[in-house]
């Protein structure tokens, strides 16, 4: 049984927790965020996005003092992650980084739709 149902939400936002979920769920959470979505409605993901010069697996992921991992993507594999799941991005609105991590370029706002 599913918690909720197709196209139930005019908006989703992400309140800095995607990048939480690692590994194959993630593709399958983005899927079941489409699927929740109404048609046109709107998905706001944001979270901090990796500096593209760091390419290398290990700047992938960063573990947080208490021994959790997060995914650190660049803006494009996000993107590239959204629209594989069937959104279709918008804009992508830019913000200072907080923290002072080597990795991390900037934080960014998606605004996605459901196509």
């Amino acid at each position: 049984m599913q918690m909720f149902q197709n196209g139930q939400f005019d908006v989703i936002f992400d309140g800095d927790c995607f990048h939480m979920i690692t590994g194959p769920h993630r593709a399958s959470c983005f899927r079941e965020v489409r699927r929740i979505l109404k048609h046109g409605g709107i998905l706001i993901a944001g979270g901090n996005v990796r500096d593209e010069s760091f390419s290398d697996a290990a700047a992938r992921r960063i573990l947080t003092p208490e021994g959790l991992e997060y995914v650190l993507n660049s803006e494009a594999e996000l993107c590239l992650e959204l629209t594989d799941a069937g959104f279709t991005v918008l804009c992508v609105k830019h913000h200072p980084k907080r923290g002072s991590n080597r990795l991390i370029k900037e934080n960014i706002a998606v605004h996605a739709t459901g196509t």
